[in-house]
């Protein structure tokens, strides 16, 4: 009684695996917190509680989990963004950079558009853009419209409305010319929302 006893350890028992999981030696399953995962079957055998918004696959595992941004599924996502499970009954697809946690979406056609700060950065099909110091936040092409004047001081002249329309950027100065297609469907909220908020 009191006195210390001597003990030999043949095998140290590690139940950690890969990232985020603790091995259950009852089941032979790998738990991740909130679900868990067969290695003999290699998929999940309950659902991603985020549902959709970790990807198509609702039982997959991640195909490179060290680019994994958000590995609890807590991240929401961008507030000026589609909606994801819109987006992704489209046969659009969504992932999350490692540098800076943006979200990128694509869509059925393999057009990419970032979303730094949860707004658009549509910079990649810019044609031309132009600062307008005294926008509204309409559309109007007249002279007084804020397209008007985006036509009126733009470098290369007023936008091709067959094709492209002008973007308000969220910093409620820049005016960015655009492919319609490219901003009819990357759904958002920014520019114009700021600028009618201080109207």
């Amino acid at each position: 009684w009191g006195s210390i006893e001597t003990l030999a350890v043949n095998e140290v028992e590690q139940n950690l695996r890969f990232q985020g999981q603790y091995f259950d030696d009852e089941t032979g399953l790998h738990y991740n917190t909130f679900r868990y995962y067969d290695p003999e079957v290699g998929r999940f055998i309950t659902q991603d509680p985020i549902g959709l918004g970790g990807g198509m696959n609702l039982y997959g595992y991640g195909p490179n989990p060290i680019g994994s941004i958000d590995p609890w599924g807590w991240s929401s996502k961008p507030p000026h963004s589609p909606d994801i499970s819109k987006w992704l009954e489209n046969g659009g697809s969504i992932h999350s950079e490692i540098e800076g946690r943006t979200w990128v979406y694509t869509d059925w056609e393999s057009n990419s558009v970032r979303y730094p700060n949860g707004h658009p950065d549509f910079t990649p099909y810019e044609l031309q853009k132009v600062d307008v110091l005294d926008l509204k936040g309409n559309h109007g092409k007249n002279p007084g419209g804020d397209f008007g004047k985006a036509d009126a001081l733009a470098p290369k002249g007023k936008a091709d409305y067959t094709k492209n329309t002008w973007h308000h950027h969220e910093n409620m100065v820049t005016m960015q010319e655009v492919p319609k297609k490219i901003h009819n469907r990357f759904t958002h909220s920014g520019g114009v929302k700021n600028l009618k908020s201080t109207c």
